[in-house]
């Protein structure tokens, strides 16, 4: 956050969730499940 690493005790470094508040579809366990709240890295390949 501004250059800096957002520690995990205020929920860092990232989320990677669903607009939840957009559909009703996504307010179900099995989108809240796929939810990242705190992650550490990521590698895409």
């Amino acid at each position: 956050m501004n250059g800096e690493s957002i520690p995990v005790k205020t929920k860092g470094p990232l989320f990677i969730v669903y607009p939840y508040d957009t559909s009703k579809t996504l307010q179900s366990s099995v989108y809240y499940e796929r939810s990242a709240w705190q992650l550490k890295s990521l590698s895409i390949e």
